[in-house]
């Protein structure tokens, strides 16, 4: 039987067959493209549109706002005023006695919504026009100079950064830090707290005591009290004298109607108590006089040693001899000294501070006690230029901030001398060469010149000259051991 066989064969596609398809390809990719591009405009319209809709809708709620507060505001004017009063005292549950400038007193009624337990003397509130109910409480009024005076930031100052006046602070603590911290060891014991303060003085008194009630508990601290608290003179001194006995007197008060156990505490401090007012000074207004004496030997030690603690000190720096050699200086002078020899360190451009530092730092500040050298002995006269036994040496000397002469215990510097006129020279006996022979130079007291040099001297005496009269007079080829440096009056 004979079989037949099927062509599966496709007919090939005709050249205009293929031409029409790619066609047909390119314009679906061209619309394509084209609706792509056109949802991205309708896109970004809508977005544009959004960004309009909500500033639009950021507007009108602006302006609403505005509206609502020209409403109230518009219904605050249409109300009837208010008086403005001063409560002087809680009449019973519903009525207050009230205190209305300049009109008078009046006991009046408090409204409903008002907590009478918020009302207390000396609270300012506001009374209707019509029939004088107290409505509404104010806050204190306080200028804002007086706000100035509030601590906002806590000192991170301690005791322990203070040396030499332990008793001082523990009477301290006892005064200030007792009654406010335990006030129930004073009620157990049956005793008073210690209490105790700025024209227009008076009233900046007032309204200070005013604040440091609201924010009790509280320290009120008022340096150089000798200027509003000095004794009272004659009247007929003038108007600023006058203005002064005023804040004085208004001082007085608060301190006599000052209640101790508000917690608010008054520290006062001066440096002349001899004319201050016995009205202030009297107990009841000032209950603890405390003094603090410029700091003895120990004190001074302890104080160097806390003003030195940052410091990058060489190892044996003895600030027990400093503290000996500087009598009778207070504390501030001590911290001027560390602060002096880091000046005399880094004008060597060295990275730490050395003896000499202290030592050559000692005579630099050291002319404003009791008019003597520091070191000197105490015994000896304060006179310019003082006597050469304070030095230790057999030369008199006439050191300035330019030329410095430094011996024993002592440093003297004598401004007076600046501008006089001198011959210098320099001998020594056991090495001839260290010296340039026969030369001796006429130099002048100028202010100071940061390039200094010091010369030991056979007796232990340090002689600091400028750098030029220095290389004038020593022969700096040698090797030098000790010189000795006179100076001759012109």
């Amino acid at each position: 039987m004979a079989t037949m066989e099927l062509d599966t064969t496709l007919p090939e596609a005709t050249l205009e067959e293929t031409c029409s398809a790619k066609l047909a390809t390119k314009q679906g990719e061209g619309l394509r493209h084209y609706y792509l591009q056109h949802i991205q405009d309708l896109q970004l319209q809508l977005r544009l549109k959004t960004h309009n809709l909500n500033r639009l809708e950021a507007q009108r709620n602006e302006l609403n706002s505005r509206v609502r507060l020209l409403r109230e505001e518009l219904q605050l004017l249409q109300e009837p005023g208010s008086y403005v009063g001063e409560v002087v005292k809680v009449m019973g549950k519903n009525k207050v006695l009230v205190k209305v400038h300049p009109e008078g007193k009046y006991v009046v009624d408090i409204d409903k919504s008002i907590d009478i337990t918020k009302i207390t003397p000396s609270t300012r509130v506001a009374l209707r026009n019509d029939s004088y109910v107290l409505h509404l409480v104010l806050p204190s009024k306080v200028d804002p100079l007086v706000n100035l005076m509030k601590v906002e930031k806590v000192p991170d100052s301690t005791y322990d950064m203070i040396g030499g006046l332990d008793q001082q602070i523990k009477e301290i603590k006892e005064v200030i830090e007792l009654p406010i911290k335990h006030p129930e060891l004073f009620e157990s014991l049956g005793i008073a707290q210690p209490k105790k303060y700025i024209g227009e003085g008076s009233r900046m008194v007032r309204e200070l005591f005013v604040m440091a009630r609201e924010h009790a508990p509280s320290i009120i601290f008022m340096d150089e009290i000798d200027s509003i608290g000095s004794a009272r003179m004659e009247s007929g001194s003038g108007n600023s004298d006058s203005e002064v006995q005023r804040t004085m007197l208004e001082l007085l008060n608060q301190l006599d109607g000052f209640e101790a156990s508000n917690k608010i505490k008054v520290l006062m401090a001066t440096n002349r108590i001899d004319i201050l007012d016995q009205a202030l000074l009297r107990p009841g207004r000032i209950d603890r006089k405390i003094e603090f004496p410029n700091p003895n030997e120990e004190s001074r030690f302890d104080i160097l040693k806390i003003h030195s603690r940052k410091m990058n000190l060489m190892r044996g720096i003895d600030l027990k001899k400093i503290a000996e050699k500087m009598n009778g200086a207070s504390g501030a002078e001590l911290k001027a000294v560390c602060t002096e020899a880091g000046m005399f360190a880094l004008r060597e451009r060295r990275v730490h501070v050395t003896q000499e530092d202290f030592e050559m730092a000692v005579a630099k500040p050291c002319l404003g006690i009791k008019g003597r050298a520091v070191g000197c002995d105490s015994n000896s006269k304060e006179s310019s230029p003082p006597s050469t036994k304070c030095f230790g040496g057999d030369l008199t000397q006439f050191p300035t901030s330019n030329l410095f002469a430094a011996a024993g215990d002592g440093v003297w510097e004598n401004g007076a001398a600046c501008g006089r006129q001198y011959f210098v020279r320099c001998f020594s006996a056991s090495d001839p060469e260290a010296c340039v022979p026969d030369q001796t130079i006429q130099i002048t007291i100028v202010d100071y010149a940061p390039s200094i040099v010091s010369v030991p001297t056979a007796t232990g005496t340090t002689m600091i000259l400028s750098t030029t009269a220095y290389n004038s007079i020593v022969n700096t080829s040698a090797t030098v051991n000790f010189v000795t440096v006179e100076f001759l009056q012109v």
